[in-house]
């Protein structure tokens, strides 16, 4: 399954787990209207930092993604078709994370802060253009939030690369929420 550079994902919440089932389209009702399965799985470990994005109905790997530990930064290994790159923040208390494409393009992924929810945003840092966004659907029951991307010059690696910044970004916020929340008493 290539990932469509020009796609629009919707992330559905699995049930107990940190995992997501990934639809195409902005909509959970429609894809379900319409009896579309979904097209990828977003494989979360809940014991440790490892992320993969698995195709469906195969379960075939597309983009693996693991923190490295004692780096002090937060660093994010990013690996596709055995190639890797990495995402990681400047300081400390930064929530954007600074990565360079397989092609060669640095990009920046940050968040985006609204009230009651977050959305994040991946940019170009030459040319300023947004290569990719999410926002996140705080007041729905299964749906997590809706991936857009807008990258027609990036090849397939690339896009997988980005793809990837996005679910990163949403496993920093959701853990970031599960510490808040336990700490809230």
């Amino acid at each position: 399954m290539k990932i469509d550079a020009q796609g629009i994902y919707t992330f559905k919440r699995k049930t107990f787990s940190s995992s997501f089932e990934v639809y195409k389209g902005s909509t959970l009702s429609g894809a379900r209207e319409q009896g579309h399965s979904p097209v990828m799985y977003i494989d979360i470990s809940s014991r440790s930092s490892d992320m993969l994005l698995r195709e469906l109905p195969s379960m075939k790997s597309i983009v693996t993604a693991g923190r490295h530990r004692w780096t002090g930064k937060g660093k994010y290994d990013v690996t596709v078709g055995g190639k890797t790159t990495s995402l990681e923040r400047s300081t400390t208390w930064c929530r954007k994370r600074s990565f360079t494409l397989l092609n060669g393009t640095s990009c920046l992924a940050s968040r985006k802060s609204f009230p009651q929810s977050a959305s994040f945003v991946v940019t170009n840092q030459r040319t300023g253009n947004t290569l990719a966004t999410f926002e996140n659907c705080n007041w729905a029951m299964s749906k997590h939030g809706v991936l857009r991307l807008h990258a027609p010059e990036l090849d397939e690696d690339d896009i997988a690369v980005l793809f990837m910044a996005i679910i990163i970004m949403v496993r920093l916020e959701n853990d970031k929420r599960k510490v808040v929340a336990s700490a809230g008493g």
